[in-house]
């Protein structure tokens, strides 16, 4: 079940087409809400709406914001635009949209008949966190200037616009294009699943590289394989059987004190020793002192040195690049000087790719 509360709109801290922010009364106390206008239109000062508060007393990572369902009054809406592919099916808030691979989209002719990916790098990562290092570094270590897609799917939070990262990279031109397939909805451009969407990324886009990593929002059970970056597996191997560059950055961390994320997570050794079923390539950061050494051990016990290609990346200027852009990037709450083997492992995979 969900909670739910009426709430009046007392002021308007910020308002998009994609994604507004409000300031609202719950039961006497003032707190935020997201708005996808999207969804339910934008409220104005003075009306009342109705929020889902679960997260927010539940003391989930939403950022303390309750989420706005409907507009008391105006609960009616037209339909509009192009399009007739559902998301969010069978739920009361199912959307229309138009996919680009549909008849009538933009991009159907040159998706019709299917494809392959000609080689082109693809960056599937586990976490929202690592899309920042991943794009940079692939953009300021290229060669010549290039194309990057970045493939939002349904693993986590579903609409792009709640992502400030994704804002901020389009803003510093480090995303060129974005994408949103099954159930996430948004992007530049929608796909019904990860195969037309790598497609479109390609023919469409005409991209030089594409980044798969999930919304804001992760779930973890602490169970061997109860988390939704198991995801970041099947999209590899999606990535190989269509003729691209699979690269998998590992999530790679020292600061977190649970033993099953010290060094590699168990999420990367468990996604690259037993789910993904193809070769694909596993940037290594050069790191210094002993944390190289406990990284590659890992590797080995797990089998992962001899099942993937294995490649040392020196990604030591991640992190000054990353303050020179203000991309101001958490994991788990902890930032660049915290987690620093973390945002240079995400960036090595944007090394490899560029």
């Amino acid at each position: 079940m969900m909670q739910t509360r009426f709430g009046k709109v007392v002021a308007i801290i910020s308002q998009g087409d994609q994604l507004s922010e409000i300031m609202t009364e719950v039961e006497g106390r003032m707190e935020k809400a997201y708005v996808y206008p999207q969804l339910t239109g934008n409220p104005q000062p003075g009306e009342t709406v109705l929020l889902n508060t679960t997260a927010v007393r539940l003391g989930l990572g939403s950022g303390g914001r309750h989420f706005v369902q409907l507009i008391v009054g105006r609960e009616q809406h037209e339909l509009d635009g192009p399009g007739h592919i559902m998301k969010l099916r069978y739920t009361p808030w199912q959307l229309k949209c138009q996919t680009i691979d549909e008849p009538g989209a933009a991009g159907h002719e040159a998706l019709k008949d299917g494809g392959n990916l000609e080689g082109m790098p693809v960056v599937v990562a586990e976490l929202h966190s690592q899309l920042a290092p991943i794009c940079l570094m692939a953009k300021e270590h290229s060669s010549c200037k290039i194309r990057l897609v970045y493939i939002m799917p349904d693993w986590a939070a579903l609409p792009i616009a709640l992502s400030n990262t994704v804002r901020q990279l389009q803003s510093q031109g480090l995303i060129d294009h974005t994408i949103t397939y099954g159930h996430a909805f948004g992007g530049d451009a929608e796909a019904v699943n990860i195969f037309s969407a790598l497609l479109a990324a390609r023919k469409v886009f005409h991209a030089d590289v594409a980044v798969v990593a999930m919304g804001p929002g992760i779930v973890g059970t602490g169970t061997k394989y109860g988390f939704s970056g198991i995801e970041q597996g099947p999209a590899l191997d999606a990535v190989a059987l269509m003729g691209g560059k699979a690269i998998a950055p590992l999530r790679i961390g020292f600061g977190d004190q649970r033993e099953r994320h010290y060094g590699i997570s168990h999420h990367s050794l468990t996604v690259l020793a037993e789910i993904v079923q193809n070769k694909v390539r596993v940037p290594l950061p050069v790191l210094s002192g002993d944390k190289g050494i406990v990284i590659y051990s890992q590797l080995t016990a797990a089998g992962i040195a001899e099942k993937h290609h294995l490649v040392e990346v020196d990604a030591t200027d991640t992190l000054d690049l990353m303050q020179t852009r203000q991309l101001n990037v958490t994991t788990m709450g902890r930032g660049l000087r915290a987690e620093p083997e973390f945002f240079m492992s995400a960036g090595a995979a944007g090394i490899l790719a560029a």
